[in-house]
């Protein structure tokens, strides 16, 4: 990835309405999920948010198994 490209992909991600209000920190990865936005903000310790992620991950898997076809 060119220089340029990953300048106009950090651009497009700053610009998108759920990381607008973090600024600088809008390219960051935590900035996609509620939780991560809420971690960036310091409203919420980092190890809870990906606390948090994991069990919505196991939550989804969870799901994923009883809604699964039996065999």
């Amino acid at each position: 990835m060119s220089a340029r490209a990953a300048a106009e992909g950090w651009a497009a991600q700053a610009l998108m309405p759920h990381r607008r209000a973090l600024g600088k920190k809008a390219v960051d990865q935590l900035a996609e999920s509620e939780l991560g936005r809420l971690a960036l903000r310091g409203e919420l310790e980092p190890v809870l948010a990906t606390a948090g992620a994991d069990y919505a991950r196991h939550w989804r898997g969870y799901i994923a198994n009883l809604c699964a076809e039996s065999l």
